[in-house]
């Protein structure tokens, strides 16, 4: 893709900007969240839990952030490979892997799969 388009496009159309802007926000908004989380789960800072959930609630951001960037960026990658066809709509109609869908639908009649 990249040497086909460029990289600007590539940068566009995986939306690296967007998840650079959605860990920004993730991070600014870390105390924040601990914080409330804290207050809502009624955890003193001198309770044995602060420690683990204080560590907990950075680390639970991060996982939302990694499953947002890779669920996206793998629709984004079989639109590209399938020419414009949908991973959710097309692993929820066949009930097929991502890399056996990608295999069938690069080069294959899309009607005649079972």
């Amino acid at each position: 893709m990249i040497k086909k388009y460029g990289l600007w496009y590539a940068v566009k159309y995986y939306w690296i900007l967007q998840f650079l802007a959605l860990a920004l926000v993730f991070w600014l908004a870390c105390p924040f969240l601990t914080n409330a989380f804290m207050k809502a789960m009624k955890i003193s800072h001198g309770s044995v839990f602060y420690w683990p959930y204080k560590i907990l609630v950075p680390v639970a951001l991060i996982v939302a952030w990694f499953l947002t960037v890779i669920f996206i960026t793998r629709s984004a990658r079989y639109r590209y490979l399938t020419a414009g066809r949908s991973f959710l709509k097309d692993i929820g109609k066949y009930k097929r892997t991502y890399r056996e869908l990608v295999e069938y639908f690069s080069d294959a009649d899309p009607y005649k799969m079972d």
